[in-house]
């Protein structure tokens, strides 16, 4: 046995039938499955691939080859520092401290939509990880389980962003949502219903979803990894949720040395972090074949790593991210920027632009920005004299 692991599914009416006799820590031969591929952003397992069970799949059981649990628990150093993969799902092994009470995760009282049971675990390093533990009632679904073969999903995601197309002439609303896991998916509602649901999605609220449709996304450039996006219908619930307070933003930091080098998914917008450097003034465009005029700005973005990474911002975005760098009298200035667009110049140099669902955050008051701060200031100096002074006429 080599510990491989591989997640399995299956769905219903079949539940009923395989959980009388499937049961954990025994040994089963599996035969006469289907292989599909593992949509989902964040995985159980390594495997991009995963088994689905039908009325033709057979079960028997096997002798156990090993005593082993096959525990591979990931160190919270490598966590955070940032040194593991993403992708895929975890195992951490510490004991439990600071931990609290149950939480009913909606706002009304009478109404037990689910738990919320918050605690944090610390290793042997006395490195501490907080966490949320959280059971939803009627049925609810992680992003990474949505596909079209499930017609009566309930999700409880935060909305991450809300953003109308630049060049939407139907007026349609998009948005960027996220589950207590991580994993992010595209979502869109059509010009009739914007009316209707745009009072209701507000940025930064966590929300249960109901009755919605799941359809592939087709765009060329996708602003999530999910291969499905979700269309708002008529009959869409949304419902808000008790279940505000989080010390992260899901960020999906990529790395400028991929990037530059071309190794990132040009097809997939990406979240970067860095110090602020090289900033020119902002100069007017001309668009290809249009005879309007657009501003733009260039700079610089300088990662842990030293590299530096050539952005290109344009339109509204230019004036006021030139604006906050001006005004901020730092040292060092840190900028996030989320759903940003890789794109290769005519030389073959990669960069980053900005596109419209883009949010540009100048010294954001996020956790790791001041430290990053510091860092920067400690590691590589403070800037010359003369930069800063041009930076303030």
């Amino acid at each position: 046995m080599q510990g491989n692991q591989i997640e399995a599914r299956i769905c219903s009416p079949l539940t009923s039938h395989y959980s009388t006799f499937i049961e954990e820590d025994e040994f089963y031969t599996i035969m006469n499955f289907r292989v599909v591929e593992n949509s989902g952003f964040t995985k159980l397992t390594r495997s991009d691939f995963k088994i689905m069970f039908y009325d033709g799949t057979i079960v028997k059981e096997a002798s156990s080859f090993s005593q082993d649990d096959y525990v591979v628990a990931t160190p919270f150093g490598a966590i955070f520092n940032g040194y593991h993969d993403a992708s895929y799902l975890i195992t951490l092994v510490g004991r439990i401290i600071e931990a609290s009470g149950l939480t009913n995760v909606t706002d009304e009282p009478s109404v037990i939509g689910g738990y919320r049971y918050s605690f944090t675990i610390e290793d042997q390093e006395g490195d501490g990880w907080p966490f949320d533990v959280i059971t939803y009632n009627r049925n609810m679904f992680t992003i990474s389980s949505l596909n079209p073969l499930i017609h009566e999903w309930s999700i409880c995601v935060k909305i991450l962003h809300v953003w109308h197309d630049l060049d939407d002439v139907s007026n349609s609303l998009n948005l960027i949502l996220v589950d207590n896991q991580g994993t992010k998916i595209r979502a869109a509602i059509r010009e009739s219903l914007v009316t209707k649901f745009s009072p209701l999605l507000i940025e930064d609220l966590w929300v249960i979803l109901r009755k919605f449709l799941l359809t592939p996304d087709v765009d060329l450039v996708r602003t999530t990894p999910h291969r499905f996006k979700i269309q708002f219908s008529p009959d869409t619930c949304v419902e808000y949720l008790n279940f505000l307070t989080c010390d992260y933003d899901y960020f999906s930091f990529g790395r400028f040395r991929d990037i530059r080098t071309g190794i990132s998914n040009p097809y997939i917008y990406v979240d970067l972090v860095g110090r602020v450097d090289n900033v020119n003034d902002i100069q007017l465009v001309q668009t290809v074949g249009s005879s309007k005029d657009i501003s733009v700005v260039y700079f610089d973005l300088i990662d842990t790593e030293l590299t530096h990474l050539n952005f290109r911002l344009t339109g509204e975005s230019a004036f006021k991210f030139h604006k906050q760098w001006k005004d901020n009298i730092d040292d060092v200035v840190v900028c996030i920027i989320r759903f940003a667009k890789i794109v290769a110049t005519s030389n073959r140099m990669w960069h980053c632009t900005n596109i419209g669902c883009s949010k540009i955050m100048v010294d954001p008051p996020l956790p790791g920005v001041v430290e990053l701060k510091e860092w920067f200031a400690d590691d590589c100096g403070s800037p010359r004299a003369v930069f800063k002074e041009a930076r303030l006429t």
